[in-house]
């Protein structure tokens, strides 16, 4: 089944922090795959300084310090899957910024994914010892996001080994297609070693992680310092609720698209998705992608259309995988581009519109 999300009344930042953290948060990104999407420098440094400063000086060693802001962690422990230091960061950061963080991220999900909402925010630390082991994150949202406030960046290595996010690589998770495609050729001479199964980030601090939660994921084993402040130190959650965002000339003041032009969208979808569901035509495919379009004031036809973020993944039995997954948003651009005629405006639109497979 196909469907696209409804329509969200957004409300804009309500300071100039805000709006700067905003604006820092729609700059580009790097796609490492179809999977994970990568945004350094994802807020202004200062304030991601400041994050990690009230950070530092709520657990500077004072023996003596008797601070109820010292004592928020949940040892969260489950048996070969989970080890780790955990808090709500709202509640953490509450008083240090957390509303511009929060307000860098939801902007960040509703123009670069086409989602509306976010659930509630972990802030999480990493010691010796602390890992999550593989797992999939289904049923929480298309996509999950993971902020490092670590101390770690190019020229600046943690006190620790370890603490990478994991990702199981596309060739991985089909790794039998690949083994028939040539795979087993080439691994007859070069082997295949763990930066050939997993696929690892590392959490450099203010770099935004955004990746499919379908996808087994994890964290490598945190070995060396017991020092929180010397730790691996993220904010991750998943975003969710996608909804079409609306942005300009067109856009109505509550957030919503003037029903022509939401019309003119509606019919050239009608014939997408009814073509996307012939098995004839495709093959099944599931997941979510979110596609920009930009209406120029003149209007017309759309003067640009492009997939933002995709993690969408066709049937297993497909002969090509990664081609029928190409053919699927190759349709949904020429479908979009095609619409129209648009009315002209006092300035251009964009529209960040996601497209759900289930």
């Amino acid at each position: 089944m196909t469907r696209a999300g409804a329509v969200r009344a957004v409300t804009p930042p309500s300071s100039s922090s805000s709006a700067a953290a905003a604006a820092a948060a729609t700059q580009g990104s790097t796609h490492l795959s179809s999977s994970v999407i990568i945004r350094d420098a994802f807020v202004p440094a200062k304030q991601a300084q400041a994050l990690r400063q009230h950070f530092l000086d709520t657990f500077e060693p004072k023996p003596a310090s008797l601070s109820a802001e010292r004592f928020v962690w949940d040892y969260w422990h489950v048996p070969d899957q989970y080890t780790l230091l955990r808090t709500p960061a709202d509640n953490f950061f509450r008083t240090s910024g957390w509303d511009e963080i929060e307000a860098a991220l939801i902007q960040f999900a509703e123009r670069e994914l086409g989602c509306s909402a976010m659930t509630p925010v972990w802030l999480s630390c990493y010691v010796d010892g602390c890992v999550q082991h593989l797992h999939a994150d289904v049923p929480h949202g298309p996509w999950a996001f993971v902020y490092s406030l670590t101390e770690w960046d190019e020229n600046t290595r943690p006190e620790f080994t370890g603490g990478e996010t994991q990702m199981l690589r596309a060739e991985t998770l089909d790794y039998w297609r690949g083994w028939f495609d040539g795979g087993a050729a080439k691994m007859s001479e070069t082997g295949l070693n763990q930066d050939g199964i997993v696929e690892m980030i590392q959490p450099h601090f203010n770099r935004l992680t955004v990746f499919d939660p379908r996808v087994p994921h994890g964290v490598r084993e945190v070995r060396g310092t017991r020092d929180v402040r010397k730790g691996r130190l993220v904010l991750h959650g998943w975003f969710s609720a996608p909804t079409p965002f609306y942005e300009g000339a067109l856009a109505t003041a509550d957030g919503g698209l003037e029903d022509s032009v939401a019309e003119i969208i509606n019919v050239a979808l009608e014939p997408l998705f009814s073509m996307l569901s012939d098995p004839d035509m495709y093959a099944p495919i599931v997941g979510i992608c979110s596609v920009r379009m930009r209406i120029g004031a003149e209007g017309g036809t759309p003067t640009e259309v492009r997939v933002l973020a995709s993690n969408l993944k066709a049937h297993p039995g497909s002969d090509d995988v990664v081609e029928e997954q190409q053919a699927v948003e190759k349709a949904i651009v020429d479908a979009l581009s095609s619409s129209g005629p648009f009315p002209s405006s006092e300035g251009h639109t964009d529209i960040t519109l996601p497209l759900v497979f289930e």
